[in-house]
């Protein structure tokens, strides 16, 4: 008998939960999203994204404020309004808004966030279904080399919804006229796993070129080969660089070559080279030259 009593509570309790959700409504969709459409940016260029959040099943939806942030060597933060006005932190933004969800304008009692920017005194507004759209630009010429993630915040009353978006490299023209021959270390790839391995790679001293190089490791009769491009440094000190490169590999004798982005990890004091990829990963090469670095 008390078994089923507490079956019966159960019973009671559930349906009166799905009775509250009901009642209240359907819960907010709200989707967002950030398109990192260039992830490598030469340290003083412009930094660009475009940012979305789509509004879907709402009635009367408050937005207090949308936030942009870049993490990294140097953070980067801006708060703006649905209608792409800036309010904090946007020195170095540009920010052009490229579609909105229907807004709703009222006065007095409207439900809006207490507390939230609005528009001005007394006034706020409020949004249905829709699209809000912005294209970001930042100016990183006070910035420093480095890797940044990206993230997009919106506001809406006691709500808060973000997304993560792709980190985004920002190198520097550093180590010009750097030279650097390695081997042997420890192959780690999803692919491969070589044994001999050897690496060279150079950063010309005139700026319009590019830096090149060649990974080769081979294992029995199996042989890999990554010919890539140096792209720039994300770091540079008197005992370590960090080197952004990207290329594509062929393993033995195919056609078919594979892309990969590559981070390449110099310790100029203990004379070894790392290498970090999606698919290609080689630590504790021994650097036999480090001519210009």
């Amino acid at each position: 008998m008390e078994k089923r009593s507490t079956k019966i509570i159960s019973l009671i309790v559930t349906i009166s939960v799905i009775t509250i959700l009901i009642i209240s409504g359907p819960a907010l969709a709200v989707t967002l999203g950030i398109n990192v459409g260039q992830k490598f940016v030469k340290l003083g260029e412009k930094i660009q994204f475009s940012v979305a959040s789509i509004l879907e099943n709402s009635d009367n939806l408050p937005i207090d404020k949308f936030t942009v942030e870049l993490t990294g060597p140097t953070n980067k933060s801006c708060d703006f309004l649905p209608n792409g006005t800036a309010i904090n932190g946007c020195d170095t933004f540009i920010l052009k808004q490229l579609s909105s969800a229907q807004e709703i304008v009222g006065y007095g009692y409207l439900p809006c966030q207490a507390g939230g920017y609005g528009y001005g005194y007394g006034y706020c507004s409020n949004f249905t279904s829709g699209t809000f759209a912005f294209n970001i630009s930042i100016d990183s010429k006070n910035m420093s080399s480095g890797i940044y993630s990206t993230r997009f915040i919106m506001y809406s009353g006691n709500n808060v919804f973000e997304k993560i978006g792709d980190n985004i490299y920002l190198y520097g023209d550093f180590l010009r006229g750097c030279s650097v021959r390695a081997q042997r270390g420890e192959f780690d790839s999803e692919v491969f796993d070589g044994s001999r391995n050897r690496i060279s790679f150079s950063i010309p001293l005139k700026n319009a070129v590019p830096g090149t190089g060649t990974l080769i490791s081979q294992e029995r009769n199996q042989r890999l080969v990554y010919d890539f491009t140096v792209l720039g440094v994300l770091e540079n000190s008197e005992n370590s660089a960090t080197i952004i490169s990207k290329g594509s590999y062929k393993l033995n004798r195919n056609n078919f070559s594979t892309s990969d982005i590559t981070l390449m990890y110099l310790d100029k004091k203990n004379k070894e080279l790392s290498i970090a990829g999606k698919k290609i990963s080689v630590v504790g090469m021994d650097v036999n030259l480090a001519k210009g670095c």
